[in-house]
């Protein structure tokens, strides 16, 4: 009988152990998951993203404030003003350490949930001065979907 009595003893003890296991599986990780979620951010000429929010009067203010897993959404428009940063030149710069980010354009700052990049075409123009985005991914695998933007101006040295 008594070979059975421990059994019985410890029966209840991982019946709790399991259904704390379960409550945490069901609350903790739902709340853990919802804060990693990823941001939209929005961009118009001028910082007039029609009320959306965070709006960017630039890419490159978008970029640098982004997270891993975000979208920037584009508004129509015409992006110009290149920087250097480590030596290049460029109106964008993505520095990507393991960090998913998109970019999309063709949006209007009426609406920002359908794209259509013939109708409201987002022009990055490096003008001559710089390439018009540049991508450095270090040690990643990282994606960064460029998607629905006219790329023109820019021009790339011989090094």
């Amino acid at each position: 009988m008594s070979k059975h009595r421990w059994k019985r003893y410890l029966v209840l003890p991982v019946s709790l152990l399991a259904a704390g296991v379960l409550f945490w599986l069901l609350v903790a990780l739902p709340t853990a998951a919802a804060d990693t979620t990823a941001t939209v951010r929005y961009v118009a000429p001028g910082g007039n993203c029609g009320g959306a929010s965070p709006c960017y009067a630039s890419i490159q203010a978008a970029v640098d404030a982004a997270q891993d897993g975000d979208e920037i959404r584009i508004a129509q428009g015409t992006y110009t003003g290149v920087s250097t940063e480590n030596g290049v030149t460029a109106l964008v710069h993505l520095y990507q350490q393991d960090m998913y980010l998109t970019l999309r354009g063709g949006y209007t700052t009426s609406d920002w949930e359908q794209a259509d990049p013939t109708a409201h075409p987002a022009v990055l123009d490096a003008q001559g001065q710089g390439v018009g985005v540049y991508v450095k991914c270090i040690g990643c695998g990282a994606d960064v979907p460029l998607d629905g933007l006219h790329i023109t101006g820019g021009y790339a040295s011989e090094s």
